[in-house]
């Protein structure tokens, strides 16, 4: 966690701007079980849930973001270029895109993959 932070922080300075006006957060979801085996029976049930919702999850990120994630192939890898817009308006997408998903490769390497992991 400290040298993903540390990393963010270098980035703002390499773009002109405070490391300390940026915050990062680390979130923390615990499976807790009875024992060893039913932590882990829990795990496979939220990540079969995540993955069930991957449809759900892209429309809600899709209208955050003005991304159309319908005309994209999530088994392909994450493109470098921002997607088509879900609207004919003017989309900001096109400069946030590249961070976004040089961010998202970081974990996974296909929208789909992304939106599995917890």
């Amino acid at each position: 966690m400290k040298a993903y932070r540390d990393d963010v922080r270098s980035h703002m300075v390499r773009h002109g701007r405070n490391p300390d006006d940026c915050k990062v957060l680390f979130m923390v979801a615990p499976i807790i079980g009875e024992t060893e085996a039913d932590a882990q029976e829990r795990k496979r049930l939220r990540q079969a849930r995540a993955a069930a919702q991957i449809p759900q999850r892209l429309a809600f990120l899709g209208k955050l973001m003005n991304i159309d994630f319908g005309r994209m192939d999530l088994d392909r890898p994450i493109p470098a270029t921002s997607p088509p817009t879900a609207t004919s308006k003017p989309s900001t997408n096109s400069r946030r895109w590249p961070p976004a998903a040089r961010c998202a490769r970081r974990w996974a390497s296909t929208t789909s993959l992304l939106f599995q992991s917890n």
